[in-house]
């Protein structure tokens, strides 16, 4: 249906029935590691913790700056143990 025919109240509903996917997990391969100061861990460091929790793709740098790493493992279930503990 597109949005022209539709009244208010059937556009409330329909975004009422996708509000779970805003507040809900969603599992990815991806986390984000905030906080992280550039001069105060070694890479080798931040990369040997994390790898107890599986094997990781890569380790994205590029927003150090702003005191975040994004990094991804190959496995699903190794992000979503790294995120739990």
């Amino acid at each position: 249906m597109s949005l022209n025919k539709m009244n208010q109240k059937e556009i409330i509903a329909e975004l009422q029935s996708l509000e779970h996917y805003q507040y809900e997990d969603h599992p990815s391969r991806f986390i984000c590691i905030f906080n992280i100061r550039k001069n105060e861990y070694d890479l080798n460091e931040i990369k040997t913790i994390f790898e107890e929790y599986g094997e990781i793709k890569s380790i994205n740098l590029k927003l150090i700056q702003f005191n975040l790493i994004i990094m991804e493992y190959f496995d699903i279930r190794s992000s979503k143990s790294a995120l739990k503990y």
